[in-house]
């Protein structure tokens, strides 16, 4: 009897043995293989070369914003070539045959900053020349040419924005030492500096601050969470006893955005001039629908802009990272960008409606097809990792996008279906992992 539980013992022990050494390997599998931490990793491998690349170029061509258009679009390239999910980010391309050449750029530039300000400059006459072309949104490429040189008076600086090929000028300023110069300052010289002589002053730098934000909310109505994108500068000036505090947009482009101009009484804090340089220029364009495709932001779209980042921050936060999104938190993620405007080839899940094939339909159609192409058993789709999405980037033609991992990765299968999960539409096959 004793004998026979001996045994019994043993080969327990064996069995116990055996399935750890089948299905520890299994769980380690799964744990690699999630979709989640490929898609995260496949991101930081593309972040990774991106910065060695750009550290790499600034070795040979200097400080990235001396760089020319053709070495940022070459950088830039890198990101384009991997469909890069770049938010609100710029891409710098170089101009097309159809479009306005630089040196056509830096002349118009120059005529039309002699034309705004009645002058007789040209190119040649300032330290430094930079030139930018890129991608703001969807159809639409702009010039920025800065014209910079250093006087007694600072930095001065005059920015041009304009489309191409149509030549739509956006912006005309002129900015000394980063302040766009107000009627107030027609000299060029501001006569503000940061901090007065005397320390007997009624109204000191923060109260000037805080009312002049409490002036940006009433006067121009932008929220809050709104401001949060903005930096603010106070200076002061002993002739006009005034308090000088500009506003400027740390995030989305500044030039779309303006400058916003308060003077603060340095005895009564009372304001006594504000400005908005771009506040003509929106007047011509107003709000548009949806808000995203005006070229000038007010604080309508701002606070759009504020409320519609709160959201999207909120499903990050749920999903515990930005690549680790569920299918039906990213489908909500790009519905809200889409629906204020975004590029809808950018932004393009969304879920599938009550006449479209479910998700379980389409995974049964790709493994057919997989299967029957590709040799796949049905062992190996055992442990499968499939990463699904509902394309709407073509109002007219919505499809299924899905992403199949194989072998921890190894096997990297795109394929893309109708609406309907009847036909396959595209199959592809990569063999080196994360594709």
């Amino acid at each position: 009897m004793i004998r026979k539980n001996r045994l019994f013992n043993k080969k327990l022990m064996v069995c116990i043995m055996l399935c750890l050494f089948l299905f520890v390997p299994m769980l380690m599998t799964n744990a690699i293989g999630n979709p989640a931490n490929l898609k995260e990793q496949h991101i930081a491998d593309i972040d990774e070369r991106y910065e060695k690349l750009k550290n790499e170029m600034e070795n040979t061509y200097g400080e990235y914003a001396t760089w020319s258009i053709e070495v940022k679009a070459e950088l830039d390239k890198l990101l384009i070539d991997e469909n890069y999910p770049i938010g609100d980010d710029v891409l710098n391309v170089l101009p097309g045959p159809e479009d306005v050449s630089q040196q056509e750029a830096l002349i118009f530039a120059s005529n039309e900053i002699n034309k705004e300000f009645s002058l007789e400059i040209s190119p040649i006459d300032f330290d430094t020349q930079l030139s930018f072309f890129y991608i703001p949104i969807e159809d639409q490429k702009l010039w920025v040419i800065e014209h910079i040189k250093n006087s007694d008076s600072g930095e001065e600086k005059y920015i041009v924005e304009f489309t191409s090929p149509d030549k739509k000028v956006i912006l005309c300023a002129y900015y000394v030492n980063g302040i766009m110069v107000n009627p107030l300052q027609a000299d060029g010289k501001t006569g503000f500096k940061e901090e007065p002589l005397q320390n007997s002053i009624a109204v000191n730098k923060e109260v000037a601050t805080t009312q002049a934000i409490k002036k940006m909310k009433a006067y121009y109505g932008f929220e809050d969470n709104s401001l949060e994108y903005f930096d603010s500068t106070t200076e002061w000036s002993e002739e006009k006893n005034a308090w000088l505090v500009t506003f400027k947009s740390t995030y989305y482009n500044p030039s779309k955005v303006g400058t916003y101009v308060f003077i603060i009484d340095g005895t009564t804090g009372e304001l006594t001039h504000n400005s908005w340089d771009l506040e003509k220029a929106y007047q011509k364009q107003g709000p548009r629908t949806p808000w995203k495709l005006a070229e000038l932001w007010s604080s309508y779209e701002y606070n759009q802009y504020s409320a519609l980042k709160i959201r999207t921050n909120q499903i990050i936060e749920q999903a515990g990272g930005k690549h680790n999104m569920s299918f039906e938190q990213q489908a909500a993620y790009d519905t809200l960008y889409r629906d204020a405007g975004y590029d809808r080839n950018q932004y393009y899940r969304c879920l599938p409606s009550s006449s479209d094939a479910s998700v379980e339909i389409v995974k049964e159609l790709i493994q057919e097809k997989v299967s029957e192409k590709y040799g796949i058993t049905s062992e190996q789709f055992r442990d499968a990792q499939w990463i699904p999405s509902f394309d709407v980037s073509n109002p007219n033609e919505h499809r299924w996008k899905v992403i199949l991992l194989l072998n921890d990765g190894d096997i990297y299968i795109q394929a893309e279906t109708d609406a309907s999960g009847v036909t396959i539409l595209n199959l592809v096959r990569k063999t080196e992992k994360n594709g």
